[in-house]
């Protein structure tokens, strides 16, 4: 299927094939539910949106599926232990606006289990993705698409580590009392502590360009 669908095609494509999931050119994925089209982001699985989905599902609805109100009668006992040698030290709501990757990766790294939703919502991640059949990667389900000229999401941490780097020993350096350095120095100081190769110019142009799109995005907020 190269050639680029009506939403109606679609349709009729699902309903020779149930339980499949469509997904376009632009990582779109479609759903068909009572014969209605579901139509979401690849990236949803993997978005806070859907982590409040099953965490709404696990505290209303967890007595009328067995596996979830399995899963929410552990979490039950885990969240009492937890808080009764470290009260208030989890929280569902600490999640509220995170996601399920990066809840899993916050609570394993603390030495907690992960709620109940996290692990249905990752769960969810891995099951899209197999049930893509090969049309997606596990990169695309988690984190999107590449991005020109930065890459995958690896790529684009590791490059916000550095960034957020060069911001903080500019910042520090603004605030010293002793003489002040050139951003041109703490750029070539960065450059040597993480081993990159780039020049002072490269770097402080990623830098104010990385500043001004945190200024946009913020507004847009």
């Amino acid at each position: 299927m190269k050639s680029k669908l009506t939403r109606e095609q679609i349709k009729d494509f699902l309903r020779k094939k149930p339980s499949t999931i469509y997904v376009d050119e632009e990582h779109t994925s479609y759903e068909l539910v009572n014969d209605e089209l579901i139509i979401k982001p690849i990236t949803f699985y993997n978005s806070n949106e859907n982590l409040k989905k099953w965490q709404n599902k696990l505290l209303n609805n967890s007595s009328d599926y067995p596996v979830l109100d399995g899963l929410e009668h552990a979490w039950a006992i885990l969240e009492e232990e937890y808080n009764e040698e470290f009260p208030g030290s989890v929280r569902r709501e600490q999640f509220s606006s995170v996601s399920p990757f990066d809840a899993f990766m916050y609570m394993v790294g603390a030495g907690f289990y992960p709620t109940p939703e996290v692990l249905l919502a990752i769960h969810e991640c891995f099951e899209t993705y197999i049930n893509m059949e090969g049309k997606v990667s596990l990169e695309d389900v988690f984190f999107g698409k590449k991005e020109r000229g930065i890459g995958n999401y690896s790529a684009r941490e590791a490059r916000a580590r550095i960034l957020s780097h060069l911001d903080f020993c500019i910042n520090l350096n603004h605030l010293s009392l002793k003489e002040k350095k050139s951003q041109y120095l703490l750029a070539e100081e960065v450059i040597e502590l993480f081993k990159l190769d780039t020049d002072p110019e490269t770097l402080l142009r990623q830098y104010r360009r990385h500043k001004k799109n945190v200024k946009t995005n913020k507004k847009e907020e």
